[in-house]
């Protein structure tokens, strides 16, 4: 008799169970599907602007018997290439001279008779770099285009293309994000339209990398961001990924 009640418990157990069991089943699929309803979309934001900074190098270089024949050579090329910048537009605040620079003319070959390497050892170059920093960035241009009168001077000097930059980068980084996140909410907010659905909040958002590339150059974007600092004119352009709720 006792058996039996055992019996008759543990089947009435194993059936609650089952019960139970098939509730929560039950209960999780009807609820699988109530996860937030989200759209995910890119907004972009793309702006021109003008360089407002140019920074421009100007290398004196001389080659001579020893570095202190060289020092005086180049000392003589500074003070034409000083007056040069000046007499051209360039003031004092603007111009900076850096320090002198000497090494050892060494050349060499491999001698096959001797079996060895040769060295030959053909005097010293000597060089000082110029740099010329000014917001002035269109009269600047133009005294880059004529560095070649220097020749006629008696003056060994070697150029670098002009560097254009933006003193105002981080003001207008935070414009073209606002921008770009805009147009991420539009773009949102018509695909929500579309679907019959209503725009919700806005659950999370992440910020691409700035782009920023010569005017109508055909410079390749890269993914860790492009800093072109070679054109006057530049196009900057970023990309926001926003994904919002639905209701």
């Amino acid at each position: 008799m006792e058996q039996r009640k055992n019996g008759l418990l543990a089947s009435i157990v194993i059936a609650v169970a089952i019960v139970v069991a098939t509730l929560v089943g039950a209960n999780a699929i009807l609820h699988r599907n109530d996860r937030p309803k989200t759209v995910s979309v890119k907004g972009s934001a793309e702006r021109d602007f003008v360089s407002d900074l140019v920074v421009w190098n100007v290398t004196i270089l001389s080659h001579s018997a020893t570095p202190i024949e060289g020092l005086r050579d180049v000392e003589r090329q500074q003070g034409l290439l000083r007056n040069f910048l000046i007499s051209k537009g360039v003031t004092e605040e603007e111009l900076e001279f850096g320090p002198v620079y000497y090494a050892e003319d060494v050349t060499g070959y491999y001698d096959n008779k001797q079996e060895r390497y040769v060295e030959l050892k053909n005097g010293y170059n000597v060089s000082q770099t110029a740099t010329v920093t000014s917001s002035r960035v269109d009269e600047l241009d133009k005294v880059a285009r004529t560095v070649g009168e220097l020749i006629d001077q008696n003056v060994t000097a070697q150029a670098s293309n002009p560097r254009y930059y933006y003193t105002k980068l981080a003001s207008l980084k935070l414009e073209m994000v606002a921008a770009a996140s805009a147009d991420a909410r539009e773009r949102a907010a018509q695909i929500a339209e579309q679907s019959k659905a209503k725009l919700g909040n806005l659950r999370r958002s992440s910020l691409g990398v700035f782009q920023i590339v010569g005017k109508h150059s055909e410079e390749d974007y890269s993914w860790g961001g492009n800093f072109n600092t070679s054109s006057k004119v530049k196009t900057v352009s970023i990309t926001v990924t926003s994904e919002f709720l639905l209701k």
